[in-house]
């Protein structure tokens, strides 16, 4: 596969950001290829599917951002094309497992995935492999769905992801201004906390007047109220004394976005 423009996704402290860009006559397209094995059993018994698959990836002509540059930082001042490094390669692979119950009272799925996802550049990490921030070691999720009656009907839904890779400091040092300064020592050399929530639902079907079927739906997004990372900050920390408030340091924080969320719907087929 060849393609024709590239994503470029931040990985440092602050607000991700994610923006595509062409290939260009100085930034090649990027290509890859891949191959992948599976094995698919279907248990008439139990009313299930269940399939294996292996695959493996390569990947050429990719491209990141520099050592220290990031999209929001310089893209007024400079070409995103001076921004970034190219010729860079890639690797994924990894198995895929996946399991299916489509019919009867109960169904659902589960799904499991062990992947490795790296890469490497001449003038990033040394030179030397390191993970892709699309990286997450396990990724599973568990569907249910369950018949009560004919108006009634429960779902719920796990997800667990390990965390997403980040270029975090190991120290910081003040310059010759007294400034301080982040010392960095690898790209994606840190992970953020692991991502995981439950999601439950619940409908009721009924006919309307105008013999139209109608649903209520209702759900809790994140029912235990997982604090999951969005992106890592730095925060400054200070004493206070008497009439004085003095800096102190910074420390790490997590920032999140959605906890615990309740919602309603209604829906009219006709």
């Amino acid at each position: 596969m060849r393609q024709y423009i590239h994503l470029l996704t931040s990985s440092g402290i602050g607000l991700p950001n994610d923006i595509w860009v062409p290939a260009t006559r100085k930034v090649a397209p990027q290509f890859a290829s891949q191959v992948s094995f599976g094995i698919s059993k279907t248990l008439p018994k139990l009313q299930t599917e269940l399939s294996l698959e292996a695959y493996h990836k390569s990947m050429t002509n990719l491209i990141d951002y520099r050592q220290g540059y990031n999209f929001l930082y310089s893209a007024y001042t400079n070409n995103w094309q001076n921004n970034i490094e190219i010729n860079g390669k890639g690797e994924a692979y990894g198995l895929e497992f996946f399991a299916n119950r489509t019919e009867g009272r109960f169904t659902g799925w589960l799904s499991y995935t062990l992947a490795w996802n790296k890469r490497r550049f001449s003038n990033i990490n040394e030179g030397n492999w390191y993970v892709a921030n699309f990286d997450r070691r396990h990724v599973a999720s568990i569907t249910g769905n369950y018949k009560l009656s004919a108006a009634w009907s429960l779902s719920s839904t796990f997800v667990y992801m390990t965390g997403q890779p980040a270029t975090l400091p190991v120290g910081v040092q003040e310059d010759v201004n007294g400034n301080k300064v982040m010392i960095y020592t690898g790209r994606n050399n840190a992970r953020m906390p692991a991502y995981h929530r439950l999601d439950l639902g619940a409908s009721y079907t009924l006919t309307t007047s105008r013999n139209r079927t109608a649903t209520w739906n209702f759900g809790v997004y994140n029912a235990y109220n997982r604090i999951n990372p969005f992106y890592l900050d730095f925060k400054n920390t200070y004493t206070t004394t008497q009439d004085r408030r003095e800096f102190t340091g910074r420390k790490l924080v997590m920032r999140s976005l959605f906890p615990l969320l309740p919602s309603v719907s209604y829906t009219l087929r006709f």
